[in-house]
């Protein structure tokens, strides 16, 4: 198998293919970045994940008409209200009131 060389044009002999896939990707120019971006094409964004709230009313098989009189809702309200999100109707609701000086990375 023979190859030219970029610089004289004379053909050389190749040992490996290695040699040759390795020269090739040598004198390729490289692809930085995405190339759609000025394609105007539509962003598609992944769903967004359920809120630890709402996974817990699905555990609890609660609806919004039905959480507000649920026991163990509220004692999880209670104990999770400075760590995880929960609507502020509920909480005026109940009078739980949100640590709003807590740090969240902590």
């Amino acid at each position: 198998m023979t190859r030219c060389e970029p610089s004289t044009g004379q053909p050389t002999k190749v040992k490996k293919s290695y040699d040759v896939c390795r020269w090739l990707a040598w004198s390729m120019p490289r692809r930085h970045g995405n190339p759609n971006w000025a394609s105007g094409l539509k962003v598609i964004l992944p769903r967004a994940g359920s809120t630890e709230f709402e996974t817990k009313l699905s555990q609890l098989r609660l609806t919004d008409e039905t959480c507000a009189s649920s026991a163990k809702l509220r004692e999880w309200c209670f104990q999770n209200k400075n760590r995880c999100y929960i609507p502020e109707w509920l909480l005026k609701k109940w009078g739980i009131l949100v640590n709003a000086d807590m740090d969240v990375a902590s």
